[in-house]
């Protein structure tokens, strides 16, 4: 055997050990599960491959300040909030459209919805509520009056 085989032979031999090398990284990261926390909730975004994380908004939220209680409810894609003061009196403070989920971070601007037969308080065509974690704010104003809501679950 001459020196130009045995050199083809072993040039041919370290391809084969690089390609299965290569094989077996690839088969390796494929089946290796995430190690990322799980516990927070993601979603991927259609046509773009980014995943977030996401706050699921539907249910009830409730802030409670002195005697003052707003009591929102997200459902489908609306958003309702009740207002009641010194737990006696009870109104509509705001109807809109909202989303059923969103990014922490994210504001979501609500386009007040007018109800038949129904006297919403405040005045706004839009609300932005800003979306956290585990909260969600916005500006209550009445009568020239402004405060920062905050809701919880």
């Amino acid at each position: 055997m001459n020196v130009t085989t045995r050199t083809r032979k072993h040039n041919i031999f370290l391809v084969g050990i690089v390609l299965f090398v290569a094989l077996a990284v690839a088969v390796i990261v494929l089946v290796t599960p995430d190690q990322k926390n799980t516990t927070a909730q993601t979603t991927t975004v259609p046509n773009v491959g980014l995943v977030l994380p996401i706050v699921q908004l539907e249910g009830q939220w409730f802030s409670h300040d002195n005697d003052v209680v707003f009591t929102a409810t997200v459902t489908g894609q609306i958003i309702e909030i009740q207002s009641s003061f010194s737990g006696e009196t009870s109104a509509l403070y705001w109807n809109g459209s909202f989303k059923s989920a969103e990014s922490p971070g994210a504001t979501i601007t609500s386009n007040k919805i007018d109800l038949p037969d129904e006297i919403i308080l405040s005045q706004s065509a839009s609300k932005d509520f800003q979306i956290n974690r585990d909260s969600m704010t916005f500006e209550f104003s009445a009568m020239g009056f402004k405060k920062k809501v905050t809701l919880t679950r």
